[in-house]
């Protein structure tokens, strides 16, 4: 008689945390905190998902993130990102907590920003060594304890922000000692923002900063000449990025005493209390010095948000126009409305990088079709809805039949209305269907026809109007592709006859009873380049899709503009 087998229960696999790590990366924080209490393992890779980079906003939950931190090594071994934006004082118990949080975070933290308010951070940093800390931010006084402590990172300190606050009293140790504002050699800098007085300390001894932000911070002048300007600017290193604020607007001239040093610069932000009709004469003393520039950031101080309106964009364009006439290598610009503005890849032409009816609008008169498009969408609607109202047939009649198909087809008919215009525009040869021939069902003085402009889409692909095309949206495979088509045209209308407050005043006196044969004017290639900007805008956000590259419709030197797309939906299109 044999003896039973012992049967060994084979041990359960355990992914390495790594590997849960990596799974949890792809959900939201929210979503990973009951992970924690699954197991040790799920424990271990939520903790270091959550722990790996703290944003600290509300001052409640900063003191009870920094007591965790102080008491719990293992968690804070585990910190490489810690940032506290807190606007509001912070009491002694917090500074304690903070102090020891610090060290406990020291040996592997790679980013630090630390922004408190009326709270010297600076004085709890020279004890502390951070090896691996590549970016630090703080707001502090320039003094011997922001000093000492960057000294001590110099060697792998990559990315330096410093907001001044007022300094210490002549009689407090920190204004009191002597050499503090010596040259430091960083020689891994990369980026510096900070005030114009502390730039002797950092920049000097830095060769390979690309990247500069001098602010002139509080209300003493603290660049008196352009000689004291020019010598700062002349330090040896090549810059590709320079960032100005609140320097006085005389100042800039001291450009041209140093413009050899420039020739690498491709981007320039500008902060200034001038206002943008104001500030050409600045850029007049700027650009001609720049021969590599790319793109322009400008900021207004105490800029009041206003609506995106035709004429604010009108005035942008004037402005950037002049821009590109001193650099032509200008290709982008983001002004004070926060619109950003792009060459066009063909003409070079200035249209705004926008998808609000308001910019949409200004593209498509700036092409000389926005008037025509309204106008003949106004007549189309008006002549349908003089027709329904006529008649009143008897219920289950063939023409009652009718008249629920022309209400159910508004979108068509909008559709048609635009696309005689845009097939006029670009000259294209009519392609009305025998079913779709206006004077069939609304009799003459109608101008409708099916579009007969090619898109392009996402891949650069033509495609012609009417054929398939995927949706991603759930409904849209129980769409016709020819009703798909019409909502694409249909959202051009839309957002050419938006803000009906406005354009009722500007079309008071007109009579859209009367057929009136569209007066559409030859388009020049740019104002068609425009023009096919929106059309594919439109058919690339339709739907589900994601929009248009902008990279692919306009100049990128570089690579300027990234990943940045351009993407609508049917809802916003007309929400400005």
């Amino acid at each position: 008689m044999s003896c039973p087998q012992l049967q060994v229960r084979p041990q359960a696999m355990k992914l390495p945390v790594d590997v849960l790590s990596e799974v949890l990366d792809f959900l939201p924080e929210d979503e990973v905190h009951p992970f924690m209490s699954v197991s040790r393992l799920f424990y271990l890779a939520s903790a270091r998902r959550i722990y790996s980079s703290l944003v600290l906003f509300d001052l409640n939950q900063a003191d009870g993130c920094l007591e965790t931190l102080s008491l719990n090594l293992t968690l804070a071994g585990l910190v490489r990102k810690l940032c506290m934006y807190l606007p509001k004082p912070v009491s002694s118990a917090f500074e304690t907590k903070l102090r020891s949080a610090l060290l406990s975070v020291a040996p592997g933290i790679v980013e630090l920003d630390l922004m408190i308010a009326e709270f010297d951070t600076s004085s709890h940093l020279p004890q502390i060594e951070c090896p691996w800390l590549k970016n630090l931010s703080i707001r502090c006084p320039l003094g011997p304890s922001i000093v000492a402590f960057v000294r001590a990172q110099a060697d792998h300190l990559e990315d330096l922000t410093l907001v001044v606050i007022d300094p210490p009293p002549p009689s407090s140790n920190e204004s009191g000692l002597r050499g503090w504002d010596t040259e430091i050699t960083m020689p891994a800098l990369r980026r510096l923002t900070g005030p114009v007085d502390a730039m002797p300390i950092f920049l000097a001894k830095s060769p390979r900063v690309l990247e500069l932000a001098l602010e002139q911070q509080g209300d003493n002048i603290q660049v008196t000449t352009n000689e004291e300007l020019a010598s700062l600017l002349s330090m040896p290193f090549p810059l590709t990025s320079l960032a100005l604020s609140g320097l006085p607007a005389q100042r800039f001239s001291a450009f041209s005493l140093v413009h050899q040093k420039f020739e690498n610069l491709v981007k320039l932000k500008v902060t200034t209390s001038l206002e943008i009709a104001q500030s050409g004469a600045q850029f007049d003393l700027i650009l001609p010095h720049l021969p590599n520039l790319r793109e322009l950031v400008l900021y207004f101080r105490r800029q009041e948000s206003s609506r995106l309106t035709s004429n604010f964009l009108n005035e942008e364009h004037v402005f950037v126009s002049h821009l590109s006439k001193l650099r032509e290598s200008l290709c982008k610009c983001t002004l004070p409305s926060l619109t950003s503005w792009g060459r066009l890849k063909a003409s070079g032409k200035w249209v705004p990088v926008v998808t609000t009816a308001e910019g949409i609008k200004w593209i498509l008169d700036a092409a000389l079709l926005l008037r025509p498009l309204q106008l003949n969408i106004f007549r189309t609607m008006t002549r349908l809805a003089a027709e329904l109202e006529n008649q009143d047939p008897a219920p289950g009649s063939d023409t009652q039949i009718q008249t629920v198909h022309r209400l159910a087809s508004t979108s068509r008919k909008m559709a048609l209305s635009i696309g005689y215009i845009i097939n006029r525009a670009y000259s294209l040869p009519p392609a009305s269907l025998p079913d779709e021939d206006p004077e069939a069902y609304l009799g003459p003085g109608l101008y409708m026809e099916q579009p007969q402009k090619t898109v392009l889409d996402l891949k650069g692909n033509e495609r012609k109007p009417y054929e398939h095309f995927h949706c991603e949206r759930a409904f849209a495979p129980e769409l016709s592709d020819r009703t798909k088509w019409d909502v694409v045209f249909s959202t051009v209308g839309i957002a050419a006859v938006s803000a009906a407050e406005e354009i009722a005043l500007e079309y008071q006196n007109e009579d859209f009873s009367v057929p009136a044969e569209p007066i559409i004017p030859v388009l020049e290639e740019w104002q068609k380049e425009a023009a096919g900007v929106v059309l594919d805008l439109m058919f690339n956000s339709s739907l589900g899709l994601t929009g248009i590259k902008v990279a692919n419709y306009f100049r990128n030197p570089g690579d300027c503009w990234g990943k940045r797309h351009m993407v609508t939906t049917f809802n916003s299109a007309w929400a400005n």
